[in-house]
């Protein structure tokens, strides 16, 4: 369902639900707000030093208010790599990568010897929204 804002910033709306025996009609309410994107969940990652470790959405995941049909159009893009580790999507390094390939497991990182704590920087685009995490 995609709903077209035109009008006041908040407004309700009758939604008929039916499974074919039974319904219901639940009153939405919608909130207008510009655009955004907003990190849902950066739970970081324990790994092994030399080891690799998997990254889901389980790990990092964003929100957005933006049409985003499906979640290869939420993309991270790294700025700041990582320093004693690599990021790896589909086996190869790689300094972006989607909310799909998140979902699918198909993130790793691999760490490289080289002290106790690491941290990568990235940007989250989604349409033209950007976020800088």
């Amino acid at each position: 369902m995609l709903f077209r804002h035109r009008g006041a910033d908040s407004s309700y709306f009758v939604l008929f639900v039916i499974d074919g025996v039974h319904y219901t009609l639940p009153l939405l309410e919608v909130i207008v707000s510009g655009p955004y994107v907003q990190i849902a969940n950066n739970m970081g990652l324990l790994i092994q030093r030399r080891k690799y470790g998997s990254l889901t959405a389980a790990n990092l995941s964003v929100t957005t208010n933006q049409d985003a049909r499906t979640d290869h159009e939420i993309e991270f893009h790294i700025v700041q790599p990582s320093k004693p580790g690599r990021i790896l999507v589909n086996h190869f390094i790689s300094h972006s990568f989607s909310q799909d390939d998140l979902k699918q497991g198909c993130l790793i990182y691999r760490h490289n010897g080289g002290g106790n704590f690491d941290v990568f920087n990235q940007t989250v685009k989604v349409k033209a929204t950007y976020l800088e995490g």
